[in-house]
């Protein structure tokens, strides 16, 4: 609950309440469907501790946004950008401002053909089912 405060009172600072959701717990078969209705994936671990660098390396969030065709941020470091340069809907992105505006202006004006390829991506390269 003090990191739900903590993002609520970071989203005030920054004038951005209004933009600002947090679903709460949902139950794991609800995700793909909540997933869905989003439209950017946001796949950035900052941290470089043992359980963020493992986590970002095996997570299935990756996964689960292109699944439902969400174009994915995700930091711009040599451990991500090799595994992840080859899919077009997989944007890397430094922390600044700058560079995430950019990404995600780039994700507007592609949308529907990034989205499709997560989609195709996810069905041919990357389902494991």
């Amino acid at each position: 609950e003090s990191y739900r405060t903590t993002l609520k009172k970071m989203a005030a600072e920054l004038q951005v309440s209004g933009q600002f959701h947090m679903a709460g717990e949902l139950p794991y078969a609800d995700i793909p469907l909540f997933t869905s209705s989003c439209h950017i994936g946001i796949s950035i671990y900052l941290s470089n501790d043992i359980m963020n660098t493992t986590s970002s390396m095996a997570s299935n969030k990756l996964y689960e946004y292109a699944a439902v065709g969400l174009p994915v941020l995700y930091l711009d470091k040599e451990r991500f950008v090799s595994r992840l340069k080859q899919y077009q809907w997989a944007i890397p992105v430094k922390t600044d401002l700058l560079s995430i505006q950019k990404a995600i202006e780039t994700i507007a004006l592609n949308y529907q053909t990034l989205s499709n390829e997560a989609e195709n991506d996810f069905r041919s390269k990357l389902n494991f089912e």
